[in-house]
């Protein structure tokens, strides 16, 4: 019985420390992919990763931002708006995606620019009629933190001691 005891109470501690942390702004990081579903570049994928503290409103800046498209490393302070963008946008609380617009000088691109708006990634390809603007959808997968982790094997140890106890 002491031993359930002082598995509930580290439990119960690793979940008060999380909470606590999460004041006190814990790192949030994600991944994402860019699927391009139309124009010259339909089909291609390009991933990226960003970073941010949980926001007091409905966004906050991004702390670091990596993203490859076209074989190149674009990162937070190519943003058009840097340092005011990019930034991660929340609807009721909850993530929706990232506002992050980049302006391509040069460098041989097709592309003059691409932005990403929550789930709707867009380009801008050079020369054509008009400039025309081509799209794709982007998806984000959290990575999970270290205090995530620790929180979900502890609930884990408790159910799997549980389980033995009761067998």
């Amino acid at each position: 019985m002491q031993s359930r005891c002082a598995l509930a109470a580290l439990g119960a501690a690793a979940i008060v420390g999380l909470c606590g942390a999460t004041e006190a702004g814990i790192l949030v990081e994600y991944t994402f992919e860019v699927e391009i579903t139309t124009g010259p570049l339909a089909g291609e994928h390009y991933f990226g990763d960003f970073s941010f503290f949980p926001p007091s409103g409905s966004f906050t800046e991004l702390e670091d931002l990596n993203f490859v498209f076209q074989d190149k490393l674009f990162t937070e302070e190519d943003d058009a708006d840097y340092p005011a963008f990019p930034r991660a946008n929340f609807q009721e609380g909850n993530f929706v995606g990232i506002d992050y617009l980049v302006n391509i000088q040069g460098d041989g691109f097709i592309v003059m620019g691409f932005a990403i708006f929550n789930n709707e990634f867009t380009y801008l390809l050079s020369g054509g009629d008009g400039d025309p603007s081509y799209g794709g959808i982007v998806t984000y997968h959290l990575i999970p933190s270290a205090g995530t982790m620790a929180l979900a094997g502890s609930i884990g140890l408790i159910a799997l001691r549980r389980r033995r106890g009761e067998g």
